[in-house]
């Protein structure tokens, strides 16, 4: 295994730190052991020594990787060692119940204020339970990206396609209760004829606050969804460029004066 390969698998290993600052500081690395290395062959050092020497001037020790997680640790990581895992964990599932809470809170008192709808359908009921789930679906899934920085693979897309599922089955719960809702509306039009001026603007009130709110958590569940998604695949395009990094890949970098190496010193 060639050694700048070796030198960024070393640090690779050890450099326990999310993405995309992880794949961003390997690229630092790899970058400067590359240029090095070109020079040192410019100015006639066989390729195997050129190596080995950019290796050996450059290559981060296990202190100073070290020294690197330390500088970038995510603020979560930093005060989550003061205390144990599981109350961390109680910690982040209480702060998702009452984020989704005081969300449904914000989104149902001022319905509720304007007397809206008076006389509710019962689809509404498991819209907002539904309406809860991708709140806290999103929710969980954003802590896990941004806050805690967990970013293995097997867990990178968990929590994706139930986001996405719960959302659509939002629309289907207002079609289906529009639906129930033009049935109890013919028949009090076909009971009470005299009334049905009244009945069907309560109709269109109540359908309209029961579709709106449907389609509000569709899309709410399906931006959600998309901005996850664009976090997702922007730590497996860092996984996989910091594949190529430890890998056989190399770039052609331009050559450089290196502080350490004193002009003329290697010809």
């Amino acid at each position: 295994m060639p050694r700048l390969e070796e030198a960024l698998r070393r640090a690779a290993a050890s450099l326990d730190l999310p993405q995309p600052e992880r794949t961003r500081i390997l690229e630092e690395i790899a970058a400067d052991l590359e240029e090095l290395r070109a020079e040192l062959v410019r100015r006639g050092v066989p390729e195997a020594e050129a190596e080995a020497r950019a290796v050996e001037l450059l290559a981060p020790s296990e202190v100073a990787v070290r020294a690197l997680v330390d500088l970038h640790e995510p603020l979560y990581r930093t005060l989550a060692r003061r205390f144990s895992p599981s109350l961390m964990r109680r910690s982040e599932r209480v702060g998702v119940l009452l984020v989704t809470v005081g969300a449904i809170a914000a989104a149902v008192l001022p319905m509720a204020r304007s007397g809206l709808p008076r006389d509710p359908s019962p689809f509404i009921i498991p819209i907002f339970a539904l309406l809860a789930g991708v709140l806290a679906l999103a929710a969980r899934k954003a802590i896990q990206l941004w806050v805690v920085g967990a970013h293995e693979p097997a867990r990178l897309r968990t929590g994706m396609r139930p986001l996405l599922a719960t959302s659509a089955l939002a629309v289907v719960c207002a079609v289906a209760g529009f639906v129930f809702e033009l049935y109890r509306l013919m028949l009090g039009v076909e009971a009470t004829p005299d009334r049905m001026g009244a009945l069907f603007l309560r109709w269109i009130l109540d359908t309209c606050v029961l579709v709106g709110s449907g389609l509000v958590t569709a899309l709410v569940g399906g931006l959600c969804w998309f901005l996850l998604l664009q976090k997702v695949e922007a730590v497996e395009r860092s996984r996989v460029h910091e594949a190529s990094l430890t890998g056989a890949v190399r770039a052609q970098t331009p050559a450089f004066e290196h502080p350490l190496t004193p002009k003329g010193a290697l010809r």
